[in-house]
């Protein structure tokens, strides 16, 4: 329900691998640019998306993001 704590908790628990449907996704990608901190998101070594269709432009986001 609130996409900061998950990302705090990824971070917390050092989570690595990370299965979500796209819109979940986009709302951890909201969060982080709020926070300032897209570490726990970078820390990700494997990102499973699906469920939904997958927008082009949430994987521009994600390249973006991570490798900022």
């Amino acid at each position: 329900k609130d996409p900061a704590a998950v990302l705090d908790t990824l971070a917390e628990h050092r989570v690595t691998i990370l299965n979500c449907v796209p819109s979940l996704w986009s709302l951890l990608m909201d969060a982080a640019e709020r926070q300032g901190s897209t570490s726990a998101l970078a820390a990700l070594k494997w990102l499973l998306i699906g469920g939904e269709a997958v927008p082009v432009a949430y994987w521009q986001r994600w390249r973006r993001l991570v490798t900022a």
